[in-house]
């Protein structure tokens, strides 16, 4: 079968899904028996798919397709059923949901491949931090302008409204100054293919000098966009993979997508208003005082680690060196807060904060 799949293979460059029975699990937490799985079989199968780029679609429902309804010690299962798909597959349909579906009819459960509809919610867009904008040197003076035309800060109200007008300046100036990546890079693209047609003049090789030298940098600046969505901390500047960065990020996008959520009587349910709410109120409750603990009796039984002479070394006002010095080893673009301020913006302006 292998041989077979490996034929197909480069026969087509279409969007490529295959479905049903492979007769082989592709790793061994898939087979449940007494017995182990071959190792060299089941390696055989993962490096088919890999030859063949196709990816392991996942799945909801029992962790195996396949029982042979023995009893005891004689039982095997596996999940010798799955849908595979090629990378530019899934691109098309990208919320594809495969359920193993309960039979007593076959001792091999039916797959269902359903495609999900996405239900979102209009919320404003987030104004964020790009750290692309640092490729402009007009960014500094324009938070600095913001920065210092804001009253100063006495209370943290203060200071949570002067990032705020800080952040807005920003985004303000980014549509002013720095414009559409995507519609930048369109425009430079068909510029150049407009000179490529014109005669040959040292006017014409200027032109295309120059508008090459500016789709580079909108180039870089893509990079650097597409880089901090995933916040892949371990590939340096110089790496140039935007096509990586896009999917990456495509498949957070995808992971961190709640699809549904069970109620406490045992329900699911879908909707994301409902899912909205359930969540709230779950971390409400988690984090809301508990009245029947009383953690007296087990807080008397504990000794005093801190002396009176480490309280007071404690409590000191924290310095500008240890603010500092906390603030530049945290990872520059990793998490940022509600605000859209990522470490790397106070870390880049730290001098003028």
């Amino acid at each position: 079968m292998w041989s077979l799949i490996r034929r197909i293979q480069p026969n087509s460059t279409n969007p490529w899904l295959m479905l049903g029975d492979f007769n082989e699990t592709m790793w061994q937490h898939e087979h449940f028996s007494e017995t182990k799985r071959s190792e060299r079989r089941m390696e055989a199968f993962r490096n088919t798919l890999s030859y063949c780029n196709l990816f392991d679609l996942g799945f909801t429902g029992p962790p195996w397709t396949f029982d042979n309804r023995q009893r005891d010690n004689r039982n095997v299962k596996a999940r010798l059923d799955r849908a595979v798909a090629s990378e530019n597959w899934s691109q098309l349909f990208p919320n594809t949901r495969i359920t193993h579906l309960c039979s007593m009819r076959s001792d091999h459960l039916p797959l269902l491949i359903e495609y999900e509809k996405m239900c979102h919610n209009p919320k404003p867009k987030e104004l964020r931090y790009e750290t692309m904008w640092e490729r402009d040197p007009g960014l500094t003076a324009s938070i600095e302008t913001a920065w210092e035309g804001s009253k100063t800060c006495s209370n943290l109200g203060d200071l949570v409204n002067k990032l705020n007008l800080t952040r807005s300046h920003m985004h303000s100036w980014s549509k002013e100054n720095f414009g559409s990546i995507t519609k930048n890079a369109s425009r430079l693209r068909n510029k150049i293919k407009s000179l490529w047609k014109k005669p040959r003049s040292a006017w014409r090789e200027a032109e295309i000098k120059r508008a090459s030298k500016e789709l580079d940098e909108i180039l870089v600046r893509e990079e650097m966009m597409w880089r901090q969505i995933p916040r892949v901390k371990w590939l340096q500047e110089g790496d140039r993979n935007t096509k990586y960065f896009h999917r990456k990020a495509n498949w957070h996008q995808s992971k961190n997508r709640v699809k549904r959520l069970r109620w406490l009587n045992g329900n699911w349910t879908d909707d994301p208003t409902k899912i909205e709410n359930m969540t709230t109120d779950f971390f409400k409750e988690l984090y809301s005082n508990d009245r029947k603990v009383i953690p007296d009796d087990l807080i008397n039984l504990l000794h005093t680690p801190i002396s009176e002479e480490m309280n007071k070394d404690l409590c000191k006002k924290f310095s500008d060196k240890k603010i500092g010095d906390a603030l530049f080893q945290i990872g520059p673009i990793k998490a940022p807060g509600p605000d859209g301020l990522p470490s790397r913006f106070f870390q880049h302006n730290w001098a003028m904060m």
